[in-house]
């Protein structure tokens, strides 16, 4: 009896993990935190429902998958949906080669590619609407639509200037001073105080617990070129852009007239907004991307 008493004391702790790792919604949606595929450990939410085809949402560079936090919990029970953090950056595991936009997008779609879904729509800050547009241009058959904010279709930096700049702050400034470096990134992401302390939260996070990430992919983030595939996009595609996101607003500025002779882009404008117009704006935003799908979904 002691040694039957003892497998059901254990059998009742084992229960009690995977109702940890696995929490059920209070709708129809199941929500799964963390999965380990292809050598890599996934920092990953995923909201499962029947039909429609699913969300992924890629964020920022300094963020992890809890920037859509809000966006998930919106769309639970409605359709499929998944946020999980970038390789390197939040919880997921670092793969041994170099990270750059190519990789990012690679990994992802592993990650994709295992879920046995369909074409994905999907949704990306920064960093993340980045890794979105790579996607497009190698898988272009996976995606059903993109929708991006705070992501210039084309930088083009001077390399030294690039690596010297993610040397001296995201390097030298992150590493040694992580408090000071994610006021500083904060104050430069948002016009709100309040959204500037969850930045700063984040921000501190990552220069404290993946700073070698932040560093490499800031030096490959100032040089790239999406324009044609943006231009030649047969997919419905969404540039939102914060009427106060200084870093891309004037790059957009100069590359829209070009793009807009397709018809499958759409510009949105969020007033108020900065660079995280999901943080910024979150009704506004919420009411954006319902909207976006919607018509996506529909045809329109």
């Amino acid at each position: 009896m002691p040694f039957l008493s003892t497998i059901l004391t254990m059998w009742s702790i084992w229960c009690i993990v995977i109702l940890i790792l696995t929490k059920r919604s209070n709708r129809s949606g199941v929500m799964e935190v963390g999965q380990t595929t292809e050598a890599l450990f996934w920092d990953v939410q995923v909201t499962k429902a029947a039909f429609r085809n699913p969300v992924l949402f890629l964020h920022g560079l300094g963020l992890d998958r809890q920037q859509w936090n809000r966006e998930l919990q919106e769309l639970q029970g409605s359709r499929p949906a998944a946020a999980l953090s970038l390789p390197g950056q939040g919880g997921t595991s670092r793969p041994n080669e170099p990270l750059s936009l190519e990789s990012l997008a690679a990994w992802v779609m592993k990650w994709v590619h295992g879920q046995s879904w369909g074409a994905v729509h999907l949704v990306g800050c920064s960093l993340g609407g980045l890794v979105a547009w790579e996607i497009l241009r190698q898988e272009p058959q996976a995606v059903a639509s993109v929708l991006t904010f705070g992501s210039a279709p084309k930088l083009d930096l001077p390399q030294p200037a690039v690596k010297a700049g993610a040397w001296l702050v995201d390097g030298l400034f992150a590493s040694h001073y992580p408090k000071a470096y994610a006021k500083f990134a904060a104050r430069s992401t948002s016009r709100k105080p309040t959204v500037r302390r969850q930045l700063e939260g984040a921000f501190e996070d990552a220069a404290r617990h993946w700073q070698p990430s932040l560093y490499q992919l800031r030096t490959v983030i100032g040089r790239y070129d999406y324009l044609d595939v943006l231009e030649k996009a047969d997919v419905p595609l969404a540039i939102v852009a914060g009427k106060y996101d200084n870093a891309v607003n004037p790059h957009l500025a100069q590359y829209w007239p070009q793009l807009q002779h397709n018809s499958n882009i759409t510009r949105i404008d969020i007033a108020c907004a900065g660079h995280v117009a999901n943080w910024d704006e979150p009704e506004t935003f919420q009411a954006v991307l319902d909207q976006w799908l919607t018509e996506v979904d529909s045809g329109e």
